[in-house]
Formats: structure tokens, C-alpha cells, sequence
């Protein structure tokens, strides 16, 4: 009996393993796909357009995460076939996966929106960059906290109200980055500095042209 048992328990894991190696492969043939074929016929296709803006936004890092964002969806498909141990622990690695391909992709996507901002004339007095990195920075705490409720299996509106007193002592130490961000981005919006102009500000010892 011991030795069935053994026999048994060591084909439960040459199946696992093989099924973690078919994944794996899958996985690997999927980005592939996406990253090198899928990516080139795209190209080839924005090269044809008359606009320049989709060359922009298009570029090799968009590509990349789109890639690993098609990845673990192609994964989990063939995982909804398998029934297994690990099964729940598989999804769970997915899941995070994917949110968090899905995170950078929309960063790329920002960056290209970025790039093709500041084409115009207007971007070189009013830049974007810094509302780019304020959603960014938005998203990838969201991401944060969707990570989290995968993990533990809680929902993320749970976890937003207990971070709510952490929220706010984090508020209550940055007072000042915040607060000159916000500055910042009133100068900004109401044009009440633009290059060429020529600040003094004694108590900053600041005396100079912008």
C-alpha cells in the first residue's frame, strides 16, 4: 500500500509539472505571437496611414504590454479545462498578471498620449507630463490595492475604507509636496508664469528669468 501510494503521489506530480510545462509553453507561443507577428502587421499598417499620431502611440513598449497582457488571457482560457489542486493558486497568479499588464499598458498608452502632445506648439508653454504622472501614480495605487484584494480574496472597496486613515496620515506628512504640486498646477492652468519671464523672490533667493 505504501508503495501505491508513493507510485500514485509521484504520477500526481509528474502531471502537475507537465501541465505547468504545457502552460508555460503556451504562454511563450502566445507572446510570441502577439509580440512579433501581431506587433509587425500593426506596424505595417499604421506605416500606411496619412496621420503621424498612431505612429507615435504605437510604439515598442506599447507592443511589449500588449503582449504580456494577451499572455495570461490565453493561459487562463486553457486553464478553464484543467481541473486540478493548484487550480484557484494558478488563477490567482493570472489574475495578477493580467491587472497588472493591463496597468502598464495603460501607462504606455499615457506615454504615447504624451508624445503626442507635445507636437503641438502649445505643449512647449503648457506641458501634460505632470497630469501623466498623477494618473499614473493614481493607477498604480489602484493596482496596488486590487493586488492586495486578490490575495487575500477581499473586496477592494473593503480595503479602500480601511486605508482610509492611512490615506490620510500619509496627506499629513507630504503636506508640503502636495501642496506644491497643487501650486504648481494653478501656475500652470492660469498662465501666470510662462518662459521668458523674469521672477524675484527674495525670501527664496530666487532672481532670475524663467
Amino acid at each position: 500500500q505504501t508503495f501505491g501510494g508513493s507510485s500514485e503521489w509521484y504520477h500526481e506530480i509528474w502531471i502537475t509539472v507537465s501541465r505547468l510545462g504545457i502552460m508555460g509553453l503556451v504562454a511563450w507561443i502566445a507572446y510570441c505571437v502577439v509580440r512579433k507577428w501581431v506587433a509587425q502587421w500593426i506596424v505595417r499598417l499604421i506605416g500606411k496611414t496619412s496621420t503621424n499620431w498612431d505612429d507615435l502611440m504605437f510604439d515598442r513598449r506599447f507592443f511589449t504590454c500588449f503582449a504580456w497582457m494577451i499572455t495570461p488571457l490565453v493561459v487562463q482560457i486553457g486553464c478553464t479545462y484543467l481541473d486540478w489542486d493548484f487550480g484557484s493558486l494558478i488563477n490567482k497568479v493570472l489574475n495578477i498578471w493580467i491587472v497588472v499588464s493591463i496597468a502598464f499598458l495603460i501607462s504606455a498608452i499615457l506615454d504615447g498620449i504624451n508624445r503626442i502632445y507635445e507636437t503641438y506648439s502649445m505643449a512647449r508653454n503648457q506641458p501634460i507630463k505632470v497630469f501623466i504622472q498623477i494618473i499614473k501614480i493614481f493607477i498604480y495605487c489602484l493596482l496596488t490595492i486590487i493586488i492586495v484584494s486578490i490575495i487575500l480574496n477581499k473586496d477592494p472597496q473593503t480595503l479602500v475604507v480601511g486605508l482610509g486613515a492611512f490615506a490620510a496620515v500619509l496627506m499629513l506628512i507630504f503636506k508640503d509636496t502636495i501642496l506644491g504640486f497643487v501650486a504648481g498646477v494653478q501656475l500652470m492652468i492660469n498662465k501666470m508664469v510662462k518662459l521668458g519671464d523674469w521672477i524675484v523672490m527674495p525670501s527664496a533667493n530666487a532672481d532670475g528669468e524663467v
